[in-house]
């Protein structure tokens, strides 16, 4: 597929049309190009450079105006009278012309639409940039949040450990204390009981001990001779307070007459 000729000054790039000046280091430019960088007057004393190398063009067929819509009277005449050899010479220099042309114009496109998918990767990079800028922003403050519980959850803890020692002091203070009332009560046990027990020594049986011998002693008792063979002794109220030897009696009968 055949590409149409473009000017070479990369700022135009457009068509060349039916004329354009041609150089001789293969290069195109529209003619207005080629008259505002001074190519397409008559060659005067200062020096002329190509605008897309900066070749110098010095000699006055280095840059001329060509006609690029020909009739067939003059394609049957531009050549004509040259030898072959002059012939297959302009043809080869005008096919590497174009081949130049071509392949500049297909790096161009290619330049051109590398550069355009570059811009949407470049697109999607920043939109990716911006994504992972937006998460990190969101991770940042779920962990400065996540700090923040940390330390709270940490003071309470403090808090709540200050408060169970506390508890503990205390509790082994009321435990001590319920230890020395406990053992208190008990030494007073002990000593009601051994002061009641010298009492007892001192002073002998009291009044309710005699009261309940005489019940005791009121009431009728029959009593195995073969069970009670032994002592008998009767308790009061503080123990033993009588004890005597008694003989085995039988069951009294009717009084002879």
């Amino acid at each position: 597929m055949e590409h149409p000729p473009r000017c070479n000054v990369r700022e135009c790039r457009r068509e060349v049309g039916q004329q354009a000046l041609v150089t001789t280091c293969s290069h195109i430019f529209c003619v207005e190009c080629a008259a505002r960088h001074g190519l397409s007057g008559p060659v005067s004393d200062r020096q002329r450079k190509c605008p897309a190398c900066r070749t110098g063009l010095q000699g006055p067929d280095d840059a001329v105006l060509a006609n690029l819509n020909l009739n067939e009277d003059y394609k049957s005449s531009v050549l004509s009278g040259l030898s072959p050899t002059v012939i297959m010479e302009c043809t080869g220099r005008a096919l590497s012309f174009w081949a130049y042309q071509t392949s500049q114009e297909e790096c161009r496109q290619t330049v051109k639409k590398m550069t355009a998918q570059l811009k949407t990767m470049e697109r999607r990079h920043q939109s990716a940039i911006s994504e992972v800028i937006e998460e990190k922003e969101t991770l940042q403050e779920r962990f400065q949040a996540q700090i923040l519980d940390y330390s709270d959850l940490r003071r309470k803890y403090e808090e709540l450990g200050k408060l169970y020692k506390d508890k503990c002091r205390r509790l082994n203070q009321v435990q001590d204390l319920y230890d020395k009332v406990k053992q208190r009560v008990e030494m007073g046990q002990v000593e009601a009981a051994a002061s009641d027990a010298v009492d007892f020594q001192l002073l002998g049986p009291g009044p309710n001990t005699t009261q309940g011998l005489c019940e005791h002693q009121q009431e009728p008792t029959y009593l195995d001779p073969q069970r009670h063979a032994g002592p008998i002794r009767v308790y009061g109220q503080y123990g033993s307070v009588a004890s005597r030897e008694e003989e085995p009696w039988s069951r009294p009968g009717p009084t002879p007459g």
